[in-house]
């Protein structure tokens, strides 16, 4: 899942993705997996944290190469897992913070 194979085969990906959209908006969610908790506390796994981000700003990259780019939803400031997420606390499990700032830049990007 980190080989230059992955890389290269989810890139033709995004190119198909891409020009099957045609002149259509793509709103991305561009989020890293959190490396503590609600309270500051650091997650386990701190080392598959890291390669899972690295992961992720390598596609956003290959994602940012294009001149049709997605609208970006970007977080100002750091993601944290909620402590009691209804499906457990998982470092891509945010709290209501999150979610109301994703709505509200849905809502905003979407608007007429």
């Amino acid at each position: 899942m980190f080989s230059s194979a992955y890389f290269d085969l989810f890139e033709d990906g995004w190119r198909y993705f891409m020009t099957a959209m045609r002149h259509k908006s793509v709103i991305l969610n561009k989020v890293f997996w959190a490396t503590e908790a609600e309270g500051g506390e650091p997650l386990p796994n701190q080392e598959l944290i890291s390669r899972q981000n690295n992961k992720l700003s390598r596609l956003y990259d290959i994602i940012s190469r294009y001149d049709r780019k997605p609208i970006f939803i970007e977080y100002p400031t750091q993601l944290v897992a909620a402590k009691h997420h209804k499906w457990g606390q998982s470092p891509f499990h945010y709290g209501e913070d999150f979610n109301t700032y994703q709505g509200e830049r849905l809502s905003a990007l979407t608007r007429g």
